[in-house]
C-alpha cells in the first residue's frame, strides 16, 4: 500500500516537472508569468542544453528571488543538495526589537511599616 503511494507521488511529480519544462518552452497547458517571460526558450534551444544546464534554467525560473526579500540569505545544506532562503529575524513581529538592559523598567520596593 505504501509503495503504491510512493510510486503514484513520483509519477505525479515527474508529470509536474514535465509540465514546467513545457511552460519554459511555451508549450503545454501552463504559461510563464509576465515577470518570468525573459526565461522563455525555444524547443530547439531547450533540447540543446545538457541536464545541469536545464537544472540551472529551472532554478532561475522557479526559485524565489533572494534579493527581493530584505534580510534574507541563502543557506545550503551540508551535503549541498538543498538550498533554502534563511531569514535570521524570522518569527518576530514587525517592528519588534530587543530592549537594551538599561531601558528595562524596575519595580518599586515595598516600604515596610515600623
Amino acid at each position: 500500500m505504501l509503495p503504491d503511494l510512493v510510486d503514484n507521488l513520483r509519477t505525479l511529480l515527474a508529470s509536474q516537472y514535465a509540465e514546467a519544462d513545457r511552460a519554459i518552452c511555451g508549450r503545454g497547458n501552463f504559461i510563464l508569468r509576465p515577470t518570468h517571460r525573459k526565461h522563455r526558450m525555444s524547443v530547439a534551444d531547450w533540447k540543446a542544453l545538457s541536464e545541469p544546464q536545464r537544472q540551472r534554467v529551472r532554478h532561475a525560473v522557479f526559485s524565489l528571488p533572494c534579493d527581493g526579500v530584505a534580510g534574507t540569505q541563502q543557506s545550503t545544506s551540508t551535503d549541498g543538495n538543498l538550498t533554502v532562503l534563511h531569514r535570521p529575524d524570522a518569527g518576530k513581529k514587525l517592528g519588534s526589537r530587543r530592549r537594551p538592559r538599561a531601558d528595562r523598567t524596575t519595580t518599586q520596593t515595598k516600604k515596610q511599616k515600623l
